[in-house]
């Protein structure tokens, strides 16, 4: 029981600390912006990508209370068809959709299970700027805080992950302040559920004209019902015009 506890304890501490380095991140004036390559032959990214014949570019991943994530992505060249059958091959994948069909590639959804490289870089207090894999590896552009111990956060991705490499280094300024400000403002004023809500919904095309999905298709990718994704979405809203709005 004393080690349950204890590493219960050290699992809430680890995931406040990770929390208060990526928030740091978002704030930080500089930062340090890191190119990776990473050949693991079983990471699930990869293997999707060996198994379609094709490049895969991450475009938003939206973590879920209960531990899945829903991954959005776009497939440079592969079937429509192959995409929609994933979930019948693999048991990661909880659900796969195709959201539209574009010149870029065909746009989809995933909801899978379990951890993926980029949670693993959020853990180590990374935020994932750039993320594309395919059949030679995965490649992740992230950041880290200006100060922040690179070679320690490399010897740490790669105690799980050894076949990473620090491909380039650079220092960059970070977005601008009125932008960090804005974001800062959203995660205050937001609940989680609403944040879930209104960030799935713009990875999924619903902001688009035309819509790539319905509300009630958003809702269904939550597992929640219309009414409850409008509820949540309109509180969203109002909560971001009145930052723009109100005097």
């Amino acid at each position: 029981m004393t080690r349950t506890v204890l590493s219960e304890a050290g699992e809430t501490i680890a995931n406040a600390i990770n929390t208060v380095e990526t928030q740091r991140t978002l704030l930080a004036d500089r930062v340090t912006e890191l190119e990776l390559s990473i050949d693991e032959p079983d990471l699930f990214l990869r293997t999707l990508a060996t198994h379609l014949g094709t490049r895969l570019v991450v475009d938003d991943i939206v973590n879920e209370s209960g531990g899945a994530s829903l991954v959005f992505l776009t497939a440079e060249d592969a079937d429509a068809e192959a995409l929609s059958s994933l979930a019948d091959e693999f048991v990661t994948v909880e659900r796969a959709d195709v959201i539209a069909e574009r010149d870029e590639g065909i746009r989809c959804e995933l909801r899978l299970t379990g951890t993926t490289i980029a949670s693993t870089l959020t853990d180590y207090g990374a935020i994932t700027r750039e993320l594309a894999a395919d059949a030679n590896g995965i490649r992740a552009v992230i950041e880290l805080p200006y100060d922040a111990d690179v070679r320690e956060f490399v010897e740490s991705i790669q105690a799980t992950h050894p076949n990473t490499d620090l491909v380039a280094r650079r220092n960059q300024t970070s977005s601008v302040q009125s932008e960090r400000d804005v974001r800062a403002g959203v995660t205050e004023r937001l609940t989680d559920r609403q944040y879930e809500v209104v960030r799935t919904a713009y990875a999924s095309g619903f902001f688009e004209w035309p819509r790539d999905r319905t509300g009630q298709e958003v809702a269904a990718s939550l597992d929640i019902s219309q009414p409850t994704f409008n509820k949540h979405l309109r509180s969203a809203e109002r909560k971001l015009f009145s930052m723009l709005l109100d005097d």
